[in-house]
């Protein structure tokens, strides 16, 4: 269907506690084998240490937001980053604060507008269903 949504923001937890949180186009399995691919090659970042250390069946991969648009999602993507903590600098899994990279400024997390765009976009977004991959 033409108004389906095509943007996914998901959400990647390990049994550690430790989580990240991503935005694709693409079905979630090929982006989470992508991430996998990317671990394998021996790219650095807390994802792929995490992937390479424990392995894939460590995580549970679910879709968090359905977007209709990547502006929907990229705001979809850096608030869910901020309400579920998955800066690498806060413990998580998540090398930047979302956007593709853009954004990686420490005091971006403590600014009112990122604080009030947490509960705006945390009760906008629904959880609409979890993938289990394997």
């Amino acid at each position: 269907m033409a108004d389906d949504p095509v943007w996914r923001v998901y959400k990647a937890a390990g049994k550690c506690g430790r989580t990240y949180i991503g935005v694709t186009k693409i079905k979630l399995k090929y982006r989470w084998n992508s991430h996998l691919c990317s671990a394998e090659k021996g790219i650095c970042g807390p994802l792929n240490e995490l992937l390479r250390e424990r392995g894939a069946d460590w995580f549970t991969v679910e879709t968090i937001c359905e977007c209709y648009s990547v502006r929907e999602a990229i705001v979809c993507e850096r608030a869910m980053i901020a309400v579920h903590g998955t800066y690498y600098k806060q413990g998580g899994l998540n090398r930047n604060l979302g956007g593709g990279g853009n954004i990686n400024d420490d005091t971006v997390i403590n600014e009112p507008s990122v604080a009030g765009l947490r509960v705006d976009i945390a009760d906008q977004f629904i959880h609409r269903d979890t993938l289990n991959i394997t």
